[in-house]
Order: structure tokens, then C-alpha cells, then sequence
């Protein structure tokens, strides 16, 4: 049954081709928890905003849920909510409580609280982190890694464009282990010149791989001078003047 606050009802003017509505507080109803493989977990719920403009977001945390919020947004109809957890934002075999909350000039509503609990070993999960510059030409790939109960090898791919092509030489990691950070310098790349990148952890036949990011080598000194020069040296027009034909 839909949770329902106490407060205040009414029933709104319908429009000529539509009949009256009723408003009051919201009704929402918390769902359940799903894993993912990566070990994130997806919080739902349902959301009946009673004819009013309605805010709604989840609550949650290992003591008591209100601990952490995810703020979802604005509805005006029956809506799925749904917001998935990272597991960086997780402990392993740790038990949270959620609930879902909806919220209109009528009053607040509170779903039921609910709870799960994540898995023991956590699933491996790979995130691509930041590109730390060494000089025009070396950048340093940076990323973490879960690599959960088994071995697991990582490496960064990257290139001009997001098919990539390139691949670092990489390593490999123990298993049981937290989040690790990976990184590793990449030499030889042109200057001036735009780079996706990502890390990519594999064992055996899974491949997880993390978001794209870009990088952009700095243009080498001799250039970036010769540039300067040029700019400097160039007479500018005079405001509102213009330019002779």
C-alpha cells in the first residue's frame, strides 16, 4: 500500500476538457534493491503525486536512512523512481535501510524503511581517474580498481579518438583487496593535441572497462613562444573600426 502523509486535501478546478482533480500530500511506495555486477546497487520506488507538483528522493544509509540523500527531481504524474549507489560509496557486507520520500506544498510522505545488504567479497569495478602531466610529451593515467576475490590484470587504453588503438603495458593485481589506485606514465605523445583515455580491468573472459575521459598535451615551448610572438606582434584593429577592404 502507498504511504501517505497527513495533511491537508483539496479538490483542484479541471480545465473545460478535463475533469476536477484531487490534490493532497504525495503517496510513494519503497521498492526493492537490486545488485548490479559491479557491485552497485538500484534503489526503486513509486511516486503518486495527487495532483500537485511533487519533489521526491531516496534516503538512506547504515544507521539510520536518512543518512545520505539522493535527490531526484520534480513530477506532476505517477512516476517509477529509480537511482543506482556506486559501490565506491559501499561497504562490503555492510546492511543500509532506504526509504523513498515525496514531498508537495501538501505535506511530506515517508515510505516504509527497507533494507539491504551488500555482498561479502565485493564485485570487481574499475574508474578512470585523472591524467597528471609530466611534461609536453608524458602524462600519467591514473584510475582505481576493485579486483574483488581474484587476481585481476588492468591496463589504460587511449588515443586520438574513442576507438582508442593504443594500450599501456599495465599490471596486475591481488585479489581481496579494497579500491587500488592504478597509474602508470605514458610517453611520446604528440603536443597540442587532444587524447581519450580509460582504464580497463580483465580476468579471463570479463572485461570491465571505465568512462572515457580526454586529455590535451600542452604544445611544446618552442611552439607555444613562437605563438606568443606572433599574437604579440599583430596589430588589433581600433573598437568599432573597420577593417580596410
Amino acid at each position: 500500500m502507498l504511504g501517505r502523509a497527513s495533511g491537508g486535501a483539496q479538490r483542484s478546478q479541471g480545465s473545460a476538457d478535463s475533469p476536477s482533480e484531487f490534490t493532497a500530500s504525495p503517496a510513494v511506495l519503497t521498492g526493492e534493491a537490486e545488485s548490479a555486477r559491479d557491485g552497485s546497487v538500484s534503489l526503486s520506488g513509486m511516486v503518486h503525486p495527487n495532483g500537485s507538483s511533487t519533489a521526491f528522493y531516496f534516503q538512506w544509509g547504515e544507521g539510520p536512512c536518512s543518512a545520505a540523500t539522493r535527490v531526484m527531481g520534480l513530477l506532476d504524474r505517477d512516476t517509477q523512481a529509480r537511482v543506482k549507489i556506486p559501490s565506491r560509496e559501499l561497504r562490503p557486507g555492510a546492511t543500509y535501510r532506504y526509504r523513498l520520500v515525496a514531498t508537495n506544498s501538501f505535506g511530506t510522505t515517508m515510505g516504509a524503511e527497507r533494507s539491504f545488504t551488500t555482498d561479502v567479497a565485493a564485485r570487481p569495478h574499475v574508474i578512470t581517474g585523472r591524467a597528471n602531466w609530466l611534461d609536453t610529451t608524458t602524462v600519467t593515467l591514473t584510475g582505481s580498481v576493485n579486483p574483488g576475490p581474484e587476481p585481476i590484470a588492468w591496463y589504460f587504453e587511449y588515443g586520438q579518438t574513442m576507438a582508442y588503438g593504443m594500450t599501456s603495458r599495465g599490471g596486475v593485481l591481488d585479489g581481496e583487496q579494497a579500491l587500488v589506485t592504478a597509474s602508470e606514465p605514458i610517453a611520446d605523445l604528440v603536443p597540442g593535441t587532444s587524447f581519450h583515455y580509460r582504464l580497463v580491468a580483465r580476468r579471463g573472459t570479463m572485461v570491465l572497462r571505465g568512462e572515457d575521459a580526454v586529455f590535451v598535451t600542452p604544445f611544446a615551448p618552442s611552439l607555444a613562444g613562437q605563438l606568443r610572438s606572433a599574437t604579440h606582434g599583430r596589430r588589433r584593429a581600433p573598437a568599432f573600426a573597420r577593417p580596410s577592404r
